[in-house]
This record gives structure tokens, C-alpha cells and sequence, in this order.
């Protein structure tokens, strides 16, 4: 039986005319005893939602107090079902039924499907989920078919922590890790989006959860599949099939991105896509920041007012002219300064930081990691920009993180605000998507630390040259540095071959280097580190650096001229104290005080020629001054001869 029977036609109509009759002062009260009536003839929450609402909008009843009317109506009208006449007797109203929804996997999960290493995941018993600790500000519950599936709890921190419905032996329960058979199901309001009786009217999916919440109690069927954080899952495009889609996007570059990415979900598979955006409101604005000062009706005449959304299939010849900017104009544009984690070495863009194995580049950015995330100072005397770090310790295991921290660290909490991981996508495998969204998922992000580069790095695609294969390695790092305005700083290896420029040294082509905006390479001579540093927002500058091996932590000592100056001094004079009259060629000095960079000690020794410290007896011939003077004058009164 159809909702187009005569009886339950004539009861529809005259309820709608009954409600939109309604005198001041008894509105809401008609507007329930409608709902209750409907209710009770087997008219489903959707449906009922859908006859009455241009009713009673026209008598000025909207969004929440529209919609818990009708719920408080629906409830009292399911309590007391009426009979309609059927040839010629009386049958029970029809009931509206749910239809089956795309993924409805009904089995819940075995506790061992899970992914996890080492121990088993935690199992938590009973329908509630896990207790509610004291850093919980809400929880979200994804259901299907009625059934809570999954849980989403928002932590004060700002993170998000995910419970899964789970079996073990014949125990329902939780579990923290996903299930590898677990199906996707969207998080939705308060009204029904899969309700047959409202696949006619948008289907609102905006960023999160919250925002879901907001539009249910505005009237406004909406769905969600979790913020930036959790992706777009597989299965989502077919709760939009059919539908008119409306994506609500966060006003940031993540949300607008994010936004970008589920158009292109729903085009293919949706009747039609239409993309709303919030400039006006502050950074990271949604629409329930929009909602506190506009009405549903406001939303819904803005998505009437925007046009449908379609992929742009590729650039005109003429977007060229958008490019371009004229100097007159440029001179007039301010721009915020550059950003640093680490002021005069890491700013905002791609650093490479490069060395040799074991030299120690983990230890010194692990530790710049937790300084910046949990206010101390490091390398000495500097205090980092402050906020949600990300260390991508892709050569380590958790084992190994907790013992570097607690060498690093051997007393106190450890900062939530550093967030650690062993593995991570290839950055064209989805690597890059991951970095965005993570960024999206903690309040403040400043830095990104990738261990190794080639851990993360695109494989080569077939004949590529290796210029581009290694620009491209960096390019897409690049992007997501600048769009978020965060460092993101990749440790890279030099080559065996040394160079007179330390630069040279690093592994790869120039595209590398090219592509990066700073460059950083930690060496060790003779005993001495120094880290140099050249890049596009930094001084160029030669930094003595020592290791404490009792706490693994690294210091600035000073420019590295002056601070290994004096030592690499003392070493060259004491071979010169040693050698025979004849002096030292430059190749011997370099074995007797261990250095290999010719070009370095050539440099220093014409430093300290010109300060009286040695004297040249002849080309590449060194002695020490007082020492062989007769030998230089009488070498020299013969060149004169």
C-alpha cells in the first residue's frame, strides 16, 4: 500500500492545510498534533518532515524548533497506530520501512580480524564503549542500520581516537584497531539522509561530525564520513548515488582542498554537486560557525543561489594573464615574514638536512622535535616555534623512539603535541594526502620531520631522467609546506666522494637541492662538526656543533670559523713544531692533522701566513715563522737573484 492511497492522501492533505491554517499562539502545537497524526497512519520521521515543513515555514516555525516538534510528534503518533479503510474493512496503517543502504554488512567484525603488531589490541565489553576519560570533550556514534559500528572521541588535546565494534568469542565489544573487514557507513544527524522519503531533498555533507549534528537539528538531512583525518573510505560514493549533493567546506586551505576531493566522489555518481564556501568567516570557519548567525533558510537560499559543480578539465590559454602581476602592483603588497621552527636555520618550506650514517641527524632532529613541542630549548640557547609536531621515524620502531626519549628526555610527561609514526605511504601513494590531513587534525602544525627521504620518496616512473625523478621527490613536499605555511624537513645522506663544497656532497642529482628551499649539512673533520646551512630565506653560515654522548643532545657552539679556528691552528702548529728544516708540504700537514678538504687547510694556512703564524717557503711548502727564517731568506735572496 502506497502513501498515494485515497485515505492516506486525504489525511496528508488535510493535515497540511490544518497546519498551515494555524492561528498565532497554537503553531506548535498544531504543528505536533500534524506530526502525531501522520505518525500514527505509518508516515516515517523523513517523510512527515518533508509534507509539513513548507507549511510551516509560511507560519514562520524553522530549523530546530521545526524539527523537535515533528520528533516529539513522530514519537507520540508511533505510540498509537490507527487502521484505514481496505476493501471494504479496516487494515492496519502500512508501515514505511527502511530500505537496505549500500556496505550494510551486518556481521559484526571478529576482534582478530584487526591489524596490529605484537600484543593484541585492547577489547573493551559492552555497548557503551569505553569509559569516558578526563581529556574526552564528546564522542560520535557512526551507525548502521541502528547499530553502533564505530566510535569517534574528539580529546581535548585536539586529536581524535576511533573504537570499532567487535566480537570475541561471542562477546560483543571495542576495539582501537580498524578491522580489516569493516565497511564504511557515514555519521549523520538527526535527520535520517538515508531515509527513502527524503532522497529527493539535498543531502548536506559537510567537514565533521559537529557540523552534522547542526544541520540535523536545522531540519536538514546531512552525512559525514569524518573529518580531513579520516579520509575519504572506500564504499562512500554509494550513499550519494543518486543524489543532490551539497559540500559544505571548513574555510582553510585543508578544508577547501578536502571539499575539492569529495566533488570529485560525488560527481560521478551523484544527480548533482554543488560546492559552498564560507569566505566570511574566520580561518578554519564551518557551517556550524555559519549557522549561529544565519538560519537554515539563509544556507538554503545560498545553495540555490551557487552554481552546480563540475571538474575543470584543464587551464585556457589565457589563464597565463592571472599570473601575471605587474611591478607597480608588487611594490604595493605586504607580505608576513618568514616563519622559523629553528630561527636562522629551519624556515617555513622544504629543508633537506643531510650527513653521513650514524653522524647523528636523527638524535639532533628528534630532539628539535620534542623542544617544539613541548617548550624547552635545544641546541643550546634556542627556543623553536611552538605547536603540533609530526616525526616520521620511518627507519625506526616504537622501541627505539621510547629509548631515544628517554635519553632525551628522562624525566616528565612527554608531550602529546608530538605525534610519532614507523610507517607512512609513498608521497604518489597517498603519502602526501596523509601529511594534509594531519595537518588538518591537530590545532596548530609547525613541523613535519621525514626520516628518510627515500622512505617516502615516488618510485621512478619508467626512462625518467634523474633530475626530475628527484625534483619530483621534493615538489610535492614543497607544496604542502608553503600552502600550510609549516617546515617540513626531509634527512637525506651525502655521497662517499668528498667535495670542496659541502653542498656538492649531497646524495643525487641537483634537482634535489634545487627543488628544496634550505639546505642543511651536518660534517665531521678532524674531530670538529659543523653544520652549513645556505637557503633561499637564511644567511649562508658555517656552525660548530659538539655531541654529548651522556645525553645525546646537540649544541651550537658558534661560528665554526672561529670555534675550530683555534684548535685546527694548534694542530698545524704543533706538525710544523716537529717537521725539519725543510718545513711541511700542505698534503703532509693535511695527514698530520687529519683533514682531507685540501681547499680548507690551503685557506687556513694563507690565514695564518698573513698573520706572521707560518711562513711559505715555496709553493705548497709551509714552515713555522722563527723557526726556518734563515732557510726563507736565503730562498728568497736567491728567487731575487
Amino acid at each position: 500500500m502506497s502513501v498515494e492511497h485515497p485515505y492516506l492522501r486525504a489525511a496528508i492533505d488535510g493535515e497540511v492545510a490544518n497546519l498551515a491554517s494555524a492561528a498565532a499562539g497554537t503553531r506548535n502545537q498544531t504543528l505536533f498534533k500534524c506530526a502525531a497524526s501522520l505518525a500514527s497512519l505509518g508516515l516515517r520521521e523523513g517523510e512527515i518532515l518533508q509534507l509539513l515543513k513548507p507549511a510551516a515555514e509560511t507560519i514562520g516555525l524553522r530549523g530546530r524548533e521545526l524539527y523537535t516538534t515533528v520528533k516529539s510528534g513522530l514519537k507520540a503518533g508511533n505510540s498509537r497506530p490507527r487502521e484505514i479503510p481496505h476493501n471494504n474493512g479496516w487494515v492496519p496503517a502500512p508501515r514505511f520501512e527502511n530500505v537496505a543502504v549500500p556496505n550494510s554488512a551486518s556481521r559484526i567484525p571478529e576482534a582478530n580480524d584487526a591489524k596490529h603488531v605484537g600484543a593484541q589490541p585492547i577489547f573493551i565489553a559492552g555497548p557503551g564503549g569505553p569509559t569516558a576519560s578526563a581529556d574526552e570533550i564528546r564522542r560520535h556514534i557512526y551507525r548502521r542500520h541502528g547499530l553502533a559500528v564505530r566510535m569517534k572521541i574528539k580529546r581535548r588535546s585536539g586529536g581524535y581516537v576511533n573504537w570499532y565494534r567487535v566480537t570475541r568469542d561471542g562477546q560483543d565489544g571495542w576495539q582501537p584497531a580498524k578491522p580489516e573487514t569493516y565497511a564504511c557507513c557515514p555519521y549523520s544527524g538527526d535527520v535520517d539522509p538515508l531515509d527513502p522519503t527524503v532522497t529527493d531533498q539535498l543531502l548536506y555533507w559537510p567537514e565533521g561530525e559537529k557540523d552534522c549534528d547542526t544541520l540535523g537539528q536545522a531540519g536538514l538531512p546531512a552525512l559525514t564520513f569524518g573529518g580531513t583525518g579520516d579520509g575519504l573510505p572506500e564504499g562512500a560514493a554509494e550513499y550519494l548515488r543518486g543524489r543532490h549533493v551539497v559540500i559544505l567546506a571548513d574555510n582553510d586551505a585543508g578544508g577547501q582542498d578536502h571539499a575539492l576531493r569529495k566533488a570529485a566522489v560525488a560527481y560521478p555518481v551523484a544527480k548533482t554537486v554543488k560546492l559552498i564556501q564560507f569566505p566570511e568567516l574566520s580561518l578554519k570557519g564551518d557551517v556550524s560557525d555559519y549557522l549561529q548567525a544565519a538560519s537554515a533558510a539563509d544556507l538554503e537560499r545560498r545553495v540555490s543561489g551557487t552554481q552546480l559543480w563540475k571538474p575543470t578539465v584543464g587551464k585556457s590559454q589565457t589563464d597565463w594573464r592571472s599570473s601575471v602581476i605587474t611591478a607597480s602592483d608588487l611594490k604595493s603588497r605586504t607580505f608576513s615574514p618568514v616563519k622559523f621552527v629553528v630561527p636562522g636555520y629551519i624556515p617555513e618550506g622544504v629543508t633537506i638536512f643531510a650527513g653521513k650514517p650514524k653522524i647523528g641527524k636523527s638524535w639532533l632532529l628528534y630532539d628539535v622535535c620534542l623542544a617544539s613541542a613541548a617548550d624547552r630549548f635545544v641546541l643550546g640557547e634556542i627556543k623553536p616555534t611552538q605547536g603540533d609536531v609530526l616525526y616520521l621515524a620511518l627507519e625506526d620502531s616504537e622501541r627505539r623512539l621510547k629509548k631515544r626519549l628517554e635519553k632525551l628526555w628522562p624525566g616528565g610527561a612527554w608531550p602529546a603535541r608530538l605525534k610519532l609514526a614507523t610507517e607512512w605511504r609513498k608521497a604518489d601513494a597517498g603519502g602526501l594526502d596523509d601529511l594534509a590531513e594531519w595537518c588538518d587534525s591537530v590545532p596548530n602544525p609547525v613541523l613535519i620531520v621525514v626520516d628518510t627521504l627515500e622512505k617516502i620518496r615516488p618510485t621512478p616512473k619508467g626512462n625518467a631522467a634523474a633530475y626530475s625523478t628527484d625534483y619530483v621527490a621534493i615538489a610535492g613536499l614543497h607544496k604542502l609546506a608553503h600552502t600550510r605555511g609549516i617546515a617540513v624537513v626531509v634527512i637525506h645522506h651525502v655521497r662517499k666522494m668528498e667535495a670542496d663544497d659541502p653542498f656538492d656532497m649531497v646524495s643525487g642529482t641537483n634537482g634535489l637541492t634545487g627543488a628544496a628551499d634550505t639546505i642543511l649539512v651536518l660534517k665531521r673533520q678532524a674531530g670538529n662538526v659543523t653544520l652549513y646551512a645556505r637557503g633561499r630565506d637564511i644567511e649562508e653560515q658555517e656552525t660548530a656543533c659538539r655531541f654529548d654522548k651522556n645525553t645525546c643532545r646537540w649544541t651550537f657552539l658558534g661560528e665554526a670559523g672561529a670555534v675550530h679556528g683555534s684548535t685546527e691552528r694548534a694542530s698545524i702548529v704543533a706538525a710544523l713544531i716537529e717537521a725539519s728544516e725543510e718545513g711541511m708540504h700542505i698534503s703532509e700537514i693535511m695527514v698530520a692533522v687529519q683533514r682531507s678538504d685540501r681547499n680548507a687547510v690551503y685557506q687556513l694556512l694563507f690565514k695564518m701566513e698573513r698573520n706572521g703564524e707560518v711562513v711559505r717557503i715555496k709553493r705548497g711548502q709551509y714552515a713555522l715563522a722563527g723557526k726556518n727564517d734563515k732557510k726563507v731568506r736565503s730562498e728568497n735572496n736567491a728567487f731575487e737573484r
